[in-house]
């Protein structure tokens, strides 16, 4: 299969929580998608799985007021590099223009990976320094044409 080929997809609604997951497959890949309701918005979590169906990488947040906020995005050590956060991200931006948002926004501290999402090709609007002590949070965002 192509990479970002999707060759399967399942929903399963959640009952009472109010949500519904779908599973989006990529060849070997899958990526989950919740999507929940109780504050306005729609949660959003995304996860890539290898053949065995263990996590290697996640990205949790939400949609609301017209825009996505990234609160989370982690890769397994063993499989950073390979392009896990990009699909996840890029994942997530569609997800969230499907919902009708107009930008993503996030932040990451300087240990973190800025440079990550600036190759993406999200625009730094603020820093606040020495938070943690001696690094930067960067705060970014993404608006969608």
């Amino acid at each position: 299969y192509r990479t970002g080929t999707i060759t399967g997809m399942f929903t399963c609604g959640l009952g009472l929580l109010g949500g519904t997951l779908i599973l989006l497959v990529f060849g070997e890949l899958a990526y989950e998608i919740l999507i929940g309701y109780g504050f306005g918005g729609s949660l959003l979590a995304l996860f890539m799985r290898d053949a065995q169906h263990t996590r290697q990488a996640g990205l949790a947040g939400w949609t609301w007021g017209g825009c996505c906020y990234i609160r989370s995005l982690w890769v397994h050590a063993d499989c950073r590099g390979q392009g896990y956060g990009t699909h996840l991200m890029q994942a997530a931006e569609q997800e969230a223009a499907t919902r009708g948002c107009h930008q993503v926004l996030l932040d990451t501290h300087s240990f973190q990976a800025p440079a990550l999402y600036q190759k993406l090709g999200y625009e730094v609007f603020a820093v606040l320094d020495d938070y943690p002590r001696h690094h930067r949070n960067y705060y970014l965002r993404k608006r969608f044409t």
